[in-house]
């Protein structure tokens, strides 16, 4: 699997479930995309797994509350805008989660955000059962989708809010009818946005290359996240 830009770093990320594997992820000029000075601590508005693992690896200290939100009545999915539905979906996750961590008072700022994917100019989220997944899987193959990501970042104190969307892009080769249906039977394949499980062990081999990186890939661009908190810091 080819990364692009051209500047690597491996690292090994345990699962929480029979597997372990190995990715690769863009190495930005400020450093491998951990925060450079003591972290300040995050209140994650999400149970996403991967997110959790992604600010984990960037050296966050995380307090989870989950938003317990409708996201499907939020925002136009046949629109050709998902970069503002994921942006809706977000800041209406921070707005449920907010006044929760002001009295909680366990981090200084709260951390958003959504994911969907997009292929042949239709935005799709987490699959609802293991049919519409296999449906999802198959039409990658020989085939490029894209992942359209946002982060909303707010000072729990202030609440001063600011926001961002990463994009990246999945090239894929011939994905096999077998390899479709060993990660439809990975539940985790009903967490992710269209389906998609870049970081499984199967799949790599079918990547022919990722225009972008792989953490804005698995639902969080470790980026965004650090020049969001510095804009933030900085006023």
């Amino acid at each position: 699997m080819q990364v692009m830009p051209s500047l690597l770093m491996l690292f090994t990320i345990s699962l929480p479930s029979f597997y372990t594997y190995s990715m690769r992820t863009v190495s930005h000029p400020q450093g491998n995309g951990a925060y450079e000075k003591s972290p300040p601590k995050l209140t994650l508005a999400s149970k996403s797994y991967t997110r959790q693992l992604i600010l984990k690896e960037m050296g966050f200290e995380l307090h989870i509350i989950p938003a317990e939100i409708d996201e499907k009545a939020i925002g136009d999915r046949l629109s050709d805008r998902p970069e503002e539905l994921v942006l809706e979906i977000g800041r209406a996750k921070a707005r449920a989660v907010l006044d929760a961590a002001r009295r909680e008072g366990k981090s200084e700022y709260l951390l958003a955000g959504d994911q969907v994917v997009v292929h042949k100019s239709k935005i799709l989220e987490k699959p609802a059962n293991k049919i519409e997944a296999e449906d999802f899987i198959r039409s990658y193959s020989n085939n490029v989708c894209k992942t359209v990501g946002s982060v909303i970042l707010v000072d729990i104190s202030s609440g001063k809010m600011v926001e961002g969307v990463d994009c990246a892009e999945v090239h894929f080769k011939d994905i096999p009818d077998q390899i479709v249906h060993a990660l439809v039977n990975d539940e985790m394949c009903l967490n992710c946005a269209g389906g998609l499980m870049v970081e499984h062990p199967l799949i790599q081999q079918y990547i022919d290359r990722v225009d972008g990186t792989i953490d804005s890939v698995m639902g969080l661009s470790k980026e965004l996240v650090l020049r969001l908190l510095r804009g933030l810091q900085s006023h």
